[in-house]
């Protein structure tokens, strides 16, 4: 865990750093354990049928009924 200290105007605030197993940001807390802000991510490469056409779904050649 790792903390930081912001001083603001005169007001100075310690924050708790919380990361996930890959050592991103996820969470800032204060010393009572109040969260103040809570981050999430998505995959960079999230592939999807427009963004990578070759997992688009095979259409099948059937007449319609």
């Amino acid at each position: 865990m790792a903390a930081i200290f912001v001083q603001n105007a005169g007001k100075d605030t310690l924050y708790y750093v919380h990361t996930d197993y890959q050592g991103s940001l996820i969470a800032l807390s204060l010393p009572d354990g109040t969260v103040v802000e809570r981050y999430a991510y998505e995959l960079l490469y999230k592939h999807n049928a427009e963004t990578y056409p070759y997992h688009r779904p095979v259409r099948q050649n059937r007449p319609v009924k």
